[in-house]
């Protein structure tokens, strides 16, 4: 079969592309190769499209220019896999929101709640009071003590004989400990309406296999295997295993693993696939990221990182600026709102803009860095606040930092670590650290107050 490039392809003037669906890729439109050009323009809509694989409205090979605008929206989009609304398979050279225009609502089973790029992005720009919120990546089991999951995976679970489908699955503790009685982290726990959850926390690798019953004598065996996060005297915090179902009672087959009896108590956080990216995903690199005048609010990477954005790669420049707000922002892992992993050479906060509200699971509550930064700068009476995590509240640094500078009235108060550095944690070491022109960095607080790591932290190393 052949494919072709897209020169153009526009939808405007209040069109709608909505409620299409696809049992593979591109919910509504899937091309092969380029798009040159893809316009959303004159407050147009694509809606309430679905792919059972990736990108739930579009799939395309490569998009040379995006843009959103006019007051468009791109909404309430889904895929069981990756790019709620749309899936890049490469590369997009610019990608652009403006106009007031909004992408809400979308989720995806993996990664890339509302946009997932499996390439580079060269820049992506979000400008003219426009809106990213509410996106989802990830799905969700158990919370607390009720069952809120409701994704396509486990909507119609397998009856009779037949296994259920094998996917991955992460998970985290929220609160409380749990303990099988030999600090090798494997646990299990019965939610209310009878859906078991396994969680494997501390501990060496471990490679085991649980066997569950269910109702009509309906036997599943799940293989767990342990994801080790090795960083010094560090343990396990997330744990993987390929069987996922539900709509069946499940009891327990054997109360004991090698021996070792279990018990748990505590809320538990189940997730279905590991979810980075909330809103966006790119997955390489990115010369520019600019957000003007923007709202990024309560978009959620379930178990993953990167609450609304996740990069993959490396990042020549990200500004926040002209009053932009990223708030409320949750991931499960790092990075409730940003999540980079590789280089940032300059990351700005300015223009009064605010980063507050966001949360981690484990690290950076507002930002993460996974490797080297050059130059961060908070400036112009902006503000970084009330963001929260185990470590590092606001920002955490996995490794070397140039430069931070705190400047122009600007602020950062109120986040708060349930372990070290309740603003910042540095997992290595900092150039300079400035404060200047009136700002200040005031009220965060970390549980750690023996080693008295309330602002910042770092390892020394």
């Amino acid at each position: 079969m052949r494919t072709f490039s897209v020169k153009s392809f526009a939808v405007k003037c209040g069109s709608a592309i909505s409620d299409n669906s696809a049992n593979l890729n591109g919910g509504a439109i899937y091309v092969g190769s380029t798009v040159y050009s893809l316009t959303v323009d004159g407050s147009s809509t694509i809606s309430g499209n679905h792919a059972s694989s990736s990108g739930g409205a579009m799939r395309a090979f490569s998009v040379k220019f995006f843009a959103l605008k006019g007051g468009s929206a791109i909404s309430d989009n889904s895929a069981n896999l990756n790019g709620g609304a749309i899936d890049v398979y490469e590369t997009v050279d610019t990608l652009t929101v403006d106009g007031r225009s909004t992408i809400s609502g979308n989720s995806a089973g993996d990664s890339g709640g509302a946009i997932y790029v499996n390439g580079t992005v060269g820049t992506l720009t979000v400008d003219g009071s426009s809106t990213i919120s509410g996106n989802r990546a990830g799905y969700v089991g158990c919370t607390g003590d009720r069952f809120v999951y409701s994704g396509p995976q486990l909507r119609n679970p397998p009856l009779g004989s037949r296994p259920a489908p094998a996917i991955e699955c992460r998970f985290q503790l929220l609160g409380g400990r749990l303990t099988s009685g030999a600090d090798d982290g494997l646990e299990a726990s019965q939610a209310p309406d009878s859906v078991t959850v396994v969680r494997l926390e501390v501990g060496p690798e471990l490679n085991r296999t649980l066997s569950y019953t269910a109702g009509g004598g309906i036997s599943y065996n799940i293989s767990i295997v342990s994801n080790v996060r090795a960083n010094g005297s560090e343990s396990a915090h997330w744990a993987h295993f390929g069987l996922a179902f539900v709509g069946v009672d499940l009891t327990l087959v054997d109360s004991t693993i090698q021996g070792v009896p279990l018990s748990a108590t505590g809320p538990l956080l189940a997730c279905w696939y590991n979810g980075s990216g909330g809103a966006v995903h790119i997955q390489a690199n990115s010369s520019a990221v600019w957000l003007h005048g923007t709202k990024m609010e309560h978009n959620t990477a379930e178990c993953g990182s990167g609450g609304a954005i996740y990069i993959g790669g490396s990042v020549s420049a990200l500004t926040v600026d002209g009053s932009s707000t990223i708030s409320g922002n949750h991931a499960g892992d790092s990075g409730g709102a940003i999540s980079f992993q590789s280089y940032v050479t300059t990351l700005t906060v300015d223009g009064s803009s605010n980063i507050s509200g966001n949360s981690a699971g484990y690290i950076g509550g507002a930002i993460h860095f996974g490797y080297i930064v050059e130059t961060l700068t908070v400036d112009g009476n902006s503000t970084i606040s009330d963001n929260s995590a185990i470590r590092g509240g606001a920002m955490y640094f996995n490794s070397y930092a140039h430069a931070l500078t705190v400047d122009g009235s600007s602020t950062i108060s109120g986040n708060s670590a349930g372990d070290s550095g309740g603003a910042i944690y540095v997992n290595g070491t900092v150039g300079t650290l400035t404060v200047d022109g009136s700002s200040t960095i005031s009220g965060n607080r970390a549980n750690d107050s023996a080693r008295a790591r309330g602002a910042a932290t770092g390892s020394g190393r």
